[in-house]
């Protein structure tokens, strides 16, 4: 194996020693993934100079994601000149990310024109976030369209953001048979704010079963909202334990209410000491009503 794997290296060199621009990019590709900067780098910037515009789209992305923006937009433009195509879209989401949002519609435009289908569903966001949601709307439903399973997740959020709670239901469920995990959390929260309080239980449940352990505390506040206090005492507790300050002041609250004020002042000091504000004054509170006798 060591054997093989230094013959092909050697292949390799006298490739690049032959000005194949491939084979420079390819490594240029293998250093990239090895997180190797310098290296990954190195061998672009040869395959560019050799002519090859998908290594330029490379450097490109790689600058980019390395916080050097100018040598990014730099090099995707040069790429896009010497017709590589799918550039387009990795400009747009270069400008995109930093605010230059008319140049960026313009980039994904050009991508769809060229047969980019993921730049619908980009597109759809850029146009909800200058709050053109009929274009958004457009867009995230040509992604759906094209297959594009994000966007069923998408258009939930778009309809729920415009209280069309039966849409955003439908589009997120689908989106969960099209296992986009991000739409359960989603459905969970939708419910909870129409009060379908079961429901709500039943994905809140789902998603932190996924891994999704921020939710403990909301699904607490679901459980309270039924008045099933067992359930959102335990759900606080488990939250707590992972270092949810909300949940530690609720459960000084909790705690509070039902007399317990030992427990109450133990909880709000956790949270204090993790800096939440609100526990700080419900301990001063809960302090102040103990001297009095209150």
């Amino acid at each position: 194996m060591a054997s093989k794997t230094r013959d092909l290296v050697a292949e390799q060199l006298k490739q690049i020693e032959k000005g194949n621009p491939d084979v420079m990019n390819d490594l240029g590709i293998y250093y990239d993934k090895k997180g190797n900067f310098e290296e990954a780098e190195k061998y672009y910037l040869q395959a560019v100079e050799h002519g090859s515009a998908k290594a330029a789209n490379n450097l490109g992305i790689l600058y980019a994601n390395s916080g050097k923006l100018q040598k990014a937009e730099k090099y995707l433009i040069k790429a896009i000149s010497e017709n590589y195509l799918e550039a387009e879209y990795n400009l747009g989401i270069l400008y995109q990310n930093n605010g230059k949002l008319k140049e960026a519609e313009k980039c994904y435009l050009n991508a769809i024109k060229h047969g980019n289908q993921t730049a619908f569903r980009n597109l759809g966001f850029l146009y909800q976030t200058l709050g053109d949601t009929i274009n958004a709307e457009i867009y995230y439903k040509k992604a759906v369209e094209h297959e594009d399973f994000e966007a069923y997740n998408n258009l939930g959020v778009l309809y729920e953001n415009k209280n069309r709670n039966e849409e955003a239901e439908k589009y997120y469920l689908q989106a969960m048979e099209k296992k986009q995990p991000q739409a359960i959390s989603n459905l969970a929260f939708l419910y909870d704010r129409i009060g379908k309080l079961e429901e709500a239980e039943k994905y809140f449940l789902q998603a932190i079963e996924s891994g999704e352990t921020a939710l403990m505390t909301p699904l607490a506040i679901t459980y309270a909202k039924q008045g099933k206090m067992d359930e959102t005492e335990k759900w606080f507790l488990k939250a707590a334990e992972i270092g949810d300050t909300d949940a530690m002041n609720n459960l000084g609250l909790l705690y509070q209410n039902n007399g317990k004020l030992e427990e109450a002042e133990k909880y709000y000091l956790q949270a204090v000491e993790k800096g939440h504000e609100l526990a700080k004054g419900n301990l001063n509170k809960l302090r102040e009503s103990l001297k009095s006798g209150k």
